[in-house]
C-alpha cells in the first residue's frame, strides 16, 4: 500500500491529473478490456490506445497494467 509519502517520492503528479481519454482508456483496462477491445468502444486505432497507455504508464511512473490500475484507483480514491 502506498503512503502519502511514498506518492510524492514515487515522483507521481498528482497536480497534472490524467486526461479525460486516459481516464476513460484505463476504466477499461480495469473491467480487463484489451486494446483491439477499447479502440472498438471508444472508435480510435488500436495504435492509438497503445499510445494512451504508454502516456498513463509515464504519468503514474508504473511499468505494467496491474500498476496502473493500483496507482490511479488509489490517487483517485485521496
Amino acid at each position: 500500500m502506498y503512503t502519502e509519502n511514498s506518492r510524492s517520492e514515487a515522483g507521481v503528479n498528482i497536480e497534472s491529473p490524467l486526461t479525460t481519454r486516459e481516464k476513460e482508456i484505463l476504466e477499461y483496462l480495469s473491467e480487463g478490456l484489451q486494446y483491439k477491445e477499447i479502440a472498438g468502444k471508444l472508435h480510435i486505432s488500436f495504435e492509438t490506445v497503445k499510445s494512451h497507455v504508454t502516456n498513463i504508464y509515464s504519468k503514474l511512473k508504473v511499468k505494467n497494467r496491474t500498476e496502473a490500475i493500483n496507482m490511479y484507483q488509489y490517487v483517485s480514491m485521496s
